[in-house]
């Protein structure tokens, strides 16, 4: 009974996260997805944050279309393959 309760525990609370800054990389379809976790100790985190590599794409975007035509740019947008709504994360 007792081992039903902490199990019933873990999955309501969730884990305990321990105090600091923790980071790692989770292999997702189109690259990796970054995430950080800064915690106070207890069971959620204080912040939380996922980049994934569509972003750092996005951001270089502008810098790829300088300078080229319109016909140029159509092929560069979408063989970047960005996907809008990993975007806002």
């Amino acid at each position: 009974m007792e081992e039903i309760i902490n199990h019933f525990l873990f999955y309501s609370e969730g884990p305990k996260l321990p105090a600091g800054f923790s980071q790692g990389s989770v292999e997702a379809p189109k690259g990796h997805l970054g995430v950080s976790i800064v915690s106070h100790g207890g069971n959620k985190g204080t912040r939380i944050r996922i980049r994934s590599s569509i972003q750092v794409m996005a951001g270089q975007i502008t810098s790829l279309v300088q300078g080229v035509s319109l016909g140029d740019f159509v092929v560069i947008v979408s063989g970047s393959n960005i996907v809008v709504g990993e975007i806002d994360r």
